[in-house]
Protein backbone atom coordinates (compact mmCIF):
# COMPACT_ATOMS: atom_id res chain seq x y z
CA UNK A 1 0.00 0.00 0.00
CA UNK A 2 1.22 3.61 -0.90
CA UNK A 3 0.00 7.31 -1.29
CA UNK A 4 1.28 8.61 -4.65
CA UNK A 5 -0.08 11.10 -7.74
CA UNK A 6 -1.06 9.76 -10.76
CA UNK A 7 1.05 10.67 -13.48
CA UNK A 8 -0.34 8.65 -16.61
CA UNK A 9 -2.34 6.11 -17.68
CA UNK A 10 -1.72 3.68 -20.83
CA UNK A 11 -4.79 1.43 -21.72
CA UNK A 12 -4.21 -1.56 -23.82
CA UNK A 13 -6.24 -4.46 -25.14
CA UNK A 14 -4.80 -8.16 -25.61
CA UNK A 15 -6.67 -8.06 -28.85
CA UNK A 16 -4.48 -5.10 -30.45
CA UNK A 17 -2.27 -6.24 -33.18
CA UNK A 18 0.93 -6.83 -30.94
CA UNK A 19 -0.19 -8.77 -28.72
CA UNK A 20 -2.18 -10.60 -31.16
CA UNK A 21 1.20 -11.34 -32.97
CA UNK A 22 2.93 -12.97 -30.03
CA UNK A 23 -0.08 -15.30 -29.80
CA UNK A 24 -0.34 -16.33 -33.35
CA UNK A 25 -3.70 -14.47 -33.71
CA UNK A 26 -5.53 -16.06 -30.74
CA UNK A 27 -8.35 -13.78 -29.76
CA UNK A 28 -9.38 -13.39 -26.35
CA UNK A 29 -13.22 -13.26 -26.12
CA UNK A 30 -14.10 -11.41 -22.86
CA UNK A 31 -11.76 -9.18 -20.38
CA UNK A 32 -9.29 -7.80 -23.01
CA UNK A 33 -8.35 -4.48 -21.61
CA UNK A 34 -6.45 -3.71 -19.12
CA UNK A 35 -4.51 -0.58 -18.02
CA UNK A 36 -0.96 0.20 -16.64
CA UNK A 37 -0.38 3.45 -14.23
CA UNK A 38 2.14 5.28 -13.57
CA UNK A 39 2.57 7.20 -9.60
CA UNK A 40 5.32 9.25 -8.41
CA UNK A 41 6.07 9.35 -3.89
CA UNK A 42 8.37 10.11 -1.66
CA UNK A 43 10.74 7.33 -2.73
CA UNK A 44 10.18 7.75 -6.98
CA UNK A 45 8.19 6.52 -9.36
CA UNK A 46 6.14 3.07 -9.10
CA UNK A 47 4.25 1.52 -11.66
CA UNK A 48 1.33 -0.86 -11.92
CA UNK A 49 -1.06 -2.55 -13.67
CA UNK A 50 -4.68 -3.02 -13.28
CA UNK A 51 -5.80 -6.59 -14.55
CA UNK A 52 -8.17 -7.53 -17.34
CA UNK A 53 -10.07 -8.88 -14.34
CA UNK A 54 -10.05 -5.82 -12.18
CA UNK A 55 -10.13 -3.35 -15.39
CA UNK A 56 -14.36 -2.97 -15.49
CA UNK A 57 -13.66 -2.47 -11.40
CA UNK A 58 -11.47 0.40 -11.65
CA UNK A 59 -11.91 1.81 -15.15
CA UNK A 60 -12.84 5.14 -13.83
CA UNK A 61 -9.50 5.82 -13.56
CA UNK A 62 -8.97 6.24 -17.06
CA UNK A 63 -10.11 10.07 -17.09
CA UNK A 64 -7.35 12.51 -18.06
CA UNK A 65 -8.78 14.81 -15.46
CA UNK A 66 -7.34 12.02 -12.75
CA UNK A 67 -3.90 12.66 -13.64
CA UNK A 68 -2.11 14.42 -10.99
CA UNK A 69 -4.74 13.66 -8.11
CA UNK A 70 -3.05 11.83 -5.02
CA UNK A 71 -3.95 8.34 -4.30
CA UNK A 72 -3.76 5.66 -2.23
CA UNK A 73 -2.77 2.20 -4.06
CA UNK A 74 -3.13 -1.36 -2.55
CA UNK A 75 -1.62 -4.11 -4.45
CA UNK A 76 0.78 -6.47 -4.86
CA UNK A 77 4.70 -5.89 -5.15
CA UNK A 78 5.47 -8.12 -8.35
CA UNK A 79 9.27 -7.48 -8.95
CA UNK A 80 12.46 -7.34 -6.23
CA UNK A 81 12.52 -3.35 -6.45
CA UNK A 82 9.27 -3.00 -5.50
CA UNK A 83 8.35 -0.65 -8.39
CA UNK A 84 5.69 -2.44 -10.17
CA UNK A 85 2.32 -3.78 -8.61
CA UNK A 86 -0.57 -5.45 -9.70
CA UNK A 87 -3.10 -3.50 -7.99
CA UNK A 88 -6.19 -4.29 -6.24
CA UNK A 89 -7.72 -1.13 -5.19
CA UNK A 90 -7.18 2.23 -5.23
CA UNK A 91 -9.24 5.26 -3.95
CA UNK A 92 -8.43 9.19 -4.40
CA UNK A 93 -7.39 10.79 -1.94
CA UNK A 94 -9.44 14.32 -1.33
CA UNK A 95 -8.21 17.90 -0.23
CA UNK A 96 -10.93 18.13 2.52
CA UNK A 97 -11.88 22.58 2.44
CA UNK A 98 -14.33 22.41 4.93
CA UNK A 99 -13.89 25.24 7.41
CA UNK A 100 -14.39 24.23 11.06
CA UNK A 101 -15.93 26.28 13.44
CA UNK A 102 -14.55 26.53 17.20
Amino acid sequence: TFVGKLLRRQERDLNDPTYLAKRNGIRFSEATKFMNVFFEDDTGDIGGTISRWKFDELEWINNEEREGRDYIVKGNIINDTGTWIFIEQIKELKNDTTTHKN
